[in-house]
């Protein structure tokens, strides 16, 4: 083995040599320099890009869910946010890490700023959660944030011995730490909780030491529905980065619109709380409010020490279950839109869950969005049936039912004609994991119940809503085979345990 002779050797110097000029001699970058960001805004650490969804996410063989459009540029508009680092920033040129010869190293400053994503999971919010788990993925690549962490607020109270809050991740999140936070609370504001003091307690405490918004998932226009109700108020910041008590509000008489816009009465203690919609320009006017000392129209609303803001009797209404199922349908469908009435109907034919009615509004019905999806969830009309962890519900079990009635009032509507198409489309997604679900659209195609059929616990809720869907056809409530199967059923329905026998014919 022959060794070059150094005349015909180009070698940069070596690290041993670290005064040795730069003397022109070729030299190749054989690894990724090192990130050169300007020292304001740098991290502690590069954080792993994506990130872990916050929710559970269907199946890879699944379709995935399209999130509401805009969403990463909703999330880019908190770039803007970059300068509230400035002061920490020294004057110094940028480097070169693998270049040869010798170079100064700027000191490393990570940023002070972390984001805490406070995030309604309510049973309508179910809708929202792949547009969320976008939002919050992008927020990650934003300079600012050293750390993104995200608290759950279970605002629909599942179970009354549990907190609102998820108490570890509120823990971790330090929200009364001396580090400085950027606080968004993302809900829809229909959950039961909106009406208790503890959840805007909190709110009013968090924004009285940091910069807090309310992103509101629905639009505009839908928010005198839920219980935040907000009002058009011309304030600016009084600190450049400050927490929401250092928000004014224009005295009366200076505004151009004083005829329009009405002062709300804000008292000591009392907290202005922004509201936004998840879109970039709503973020870029928020953004615009705490960066200068502009006046900025801002919806928003005060949040005082007597309880939560005044709502109007039209916002969260008390939907307890009625007997008159009928009567529900009826009023639900004389205000809801037309996609959400289609989907409601494709809904009535198929076992419920979060993936599963994602999976028929994007493939039976693209034209619906969330809000669809999340007005039927919202209506009163569906309960949630297993409330241990509804936000990370598996795919392959029924954890929402519609209240008794209903099922057989949208079937009735000619809604079992959509049944058919939903049958297809379970059984090709669930089939593998679902036993109960393989033939079902064949038998729902064909009108035919099951007669060689064992009902067991596990798979009883997918059983009750095909012989559902089969009672609303002609022809087939008639039917022996359909009795026979009701028959099953019903030995196991009025008093489920899990160590009785399964019913079989």
């Amino acid at each position: 083995m022959t060794t070059p002779t150094p005349s015909t050797q180009s070698t940069p110097p070596t690290p041993s040599t670290p005064s040795a000029p730069f003397n022109g001699t070729p030299w190749i970058v054989t690894t990724m320099p090192q990130e050169s960001r300007p020292v304001g805004g740098t991290r502690a650490h590069v954080p792993v890009y994506p990130p872990k969804p916050v929710f559970s996410p269907p199946p890879a063989s699944w379709p995935k869910v399209i999130p509401v459009p805009g969403t990463r540029a909703a999330a880019r508009a908190l770039h803007a946010l970059g300068v509230l680092d400035r002061d920490r920033s020294q004057p110094g040129a940028l480097h070169v890490p693998n270049a040869p010869g010798t170079h100064r190293t700027s000191p490393h400053h990570p940023s002070a700023w972390d984001l805490v994503l406070v995030i309604d999971t309510g049973a309508s919010m179910t809708a929202w959660y792949p547009t969320i788990d976008s939002f919050v993925a992008c927020t990650h690549e934003v300079p600012l944030f050293t750390d993104v962490q995200v608290v759950k607020l279970h605002s629909q109270g599942f179970d009354p011995d549990r907190s609102i809050f998820d108490k570890v991740a509120l823990e971790n999140a330090g929200l009364n730490s001396g580090r400085r936070k950027i606080v968004f609370l993302i809900t829809d504001g229909v959950g039961p909780a909106w009406k208790r003091s503890e959840v805007w307690e909190q709110t009013r405490e968090w924004a009285s030491i940091h910069p807090l918004a309310i992103l509101h998932v629905q639009p505009h226009q839908n928010w005198a529905r839920s219980a935040v109700h907000t009002h058009t108020l011309p304030l600016r910041s009084s600190e450049v980065g400050g927490a929401n008590s250092t928000l004014e509000q224009k005295p009366a008489g200076q505004e151009p619109l004083n005829g329009l816009l009405t002062p709300v009465p804000v008292n000591p203690g009392d907290v202005i709380v922004p509201v936004l919609e998840l879109r970039k320009r709503w973020l870029d006017q928020w953004c615009r409010l705490l960066l200068s000392r502009q006046w900025v129209r801002q919806q928003a609303l005060v949040v005082g020490r007597d309880g939560p803001p005044e709502i109007p009797a039209t916002a969260v209404p008390d939907r307890a279950p009625g007997a008159d199922a009928e009567k529900r349908v009826i009023e639900f469908l004389a205000s809801a839109s037309a996609e959400t009435t289609k989907l409601a109907g494709f809904l009535a034919s198929a076992p419920l869950n979060r993936h599963v009615m994602q999976l028929i509004g994007g493939q039976l019905l693209p034209m619906a969005g969330p809000g669809d999806l999340s007005e039927i969830l919202s209506s009163g009309l569906i309960r949630v049936t297993e409330p241990t962890n509804p936000d990370d519900a598996p795919y392959d079990r029924v954890t929402f039912d519609f209240e008794p009635g209903v099922r057989e009032a949208l079937l009735a509507r000619e809604g079992w004609e959509k049944s058919q198409a939903v049958a297809k489309l379970i059984e090709e997604y669930l089939s593998p994991v679902v036993g109960a679900v393989k033939g079902l659209a064949q038998r729902i195609e064909f009108r035919t119940p099951p007669d060689a059929l064992v009902v067991t616990y596990d798979n009883l809720p997918f059983v009750m809503v095909e012989r559902t869907v089969l009672q609303a056809m002609p022809l087939v409530a008639d039917s022996e085979a359909l009795r026979r199967m009701g028959m099953k059923i019903d030995a196991l329905a009025p008093s489920p345990s899990p160590d009785e026998s399964p019913a079989t014919v």
